[in-house]
């Protein structure tokens, strides 16, 4: 006959075994399951233009310095605003500069080709508890590169003051849209710039997005536009020692080298642009 503490024991172990069953099966299949990371897409699109000077930069120059006038005049009348960045693979770069205020580590980026006149799409895809319902803030780091040859080269850098990634992207996001810097000012991304219309043969007016790492020159050396009308007594020794070289490094290392002979053009010794920067044909430099 059972005794009362057999049976008490007997009820002890059929509770046991009862949690035992039920926490297994509550952690087979009911076990917590990881949150989805929700996006929210931000679609930046610009005209991507040099480093060539604004339009409102050379109406402030044409009186006080004509010559510099006149020589900025020379690139931007006879170039269109894209020469530098049609059909070119540009990447977008937003990382923190400073912490940020959820102390974690933030890095968007995306890549993209422009068009034929350098319009260019990027779309981030932005995790939506970077914006929402609280925007993440920090200083952030604005920057542009172009891939060539497979390295990428810094065209565009700018570091913010601080504000919030919903700031940063909807600044970036908007035409006539601006960054604010560290001094609290605004820095406006995009600015009237002139260039030859190759469509009508003149001069256009263009809204641009300029890349400060584009740079754009042009050089003659010679005795005049017209060599036949200058006077050539003493010239030729000066052209015996006069030379031009080009020299450019990546990571402290030498990966182009071109000298311009006397009596060569830059044109020729460039193939017009394209030993430099791999575009076909840029606009001859003249000889």
């Amino acid at each position: 006959m059972m005794t009362n503490k057999w049976i008490i024991f007997a009820i002890y172990l059929v509770i046991i075994l009862i949690l035992v069953s039920f926490i297994t099966y509550a952690g087979t299949i009911y076990g917590p399951a990881p949150t989805p990371v929700v996006y929210r897409t931000y679609v930046i699109t610009m005209n991507l233009t040099d480093s060539r000077p604004t339009a409102q930069f050379l109406s402030s120059i044409i009186n006080e310095y004509p010559l510099t006038y006149r020589e900025d005049s020379l690139i931007t009348n006879t170039t269109p605003v894209w020469v530098a960045t049609a059909n070119r693979e540009f990447t977008l770069y937003i990382v923190n500069a400073s912490e940020t205020t959820i102390q974690q580590e933030v890095m968007l980026n995306s890549t993209a080709l422009t068009n034929d006149t350098g319009g260019i799409t990027w779309t981030l895809k932005v995790p939506l508890y970077l914006i929402y319902p609280q925007p993440v803030y920090a200083n952030w780091y604005v920057i542009i590169t172009e891939d060539v040859n497979g390295a990428e080269y810094v065209v565009f850098a700018f570091e913010t003051g601080n504000e919030s990634l919903t700031q940063v992207l909807n600044g970036l996001s908007t035409v006539g849209g601006y960054l604010i810097a560290l001094n609290g000012e605004p820095y406006h991304l995009w600015n009237y710039y002139y260039g030859y219309n190759p469509v009508t043969g003149g001069i256009g007016e263009y809204y641009e997005v300029g890349l400060p790492g584009l740079s754009l020159f042009t050089m003659w050396v010679g005795q005049g536009i017209n060599a036949s009308s200058w006077p050539s007594s003493g010239f030729q020794e000066v052209l015996q020692v006069l030379s031009y070289s080009f020299n450019e490094y990546v990571n402290s290392s030498l990966i182009t080298h071109l000298t311009l002979s006397p009596n060569a053009t830059i044109g020729e010794t460039t193939n017009y642009g394209y030993t430099v920067y791999q575009r076909p044909r840029l606009v001859p430099l003249g000889p």
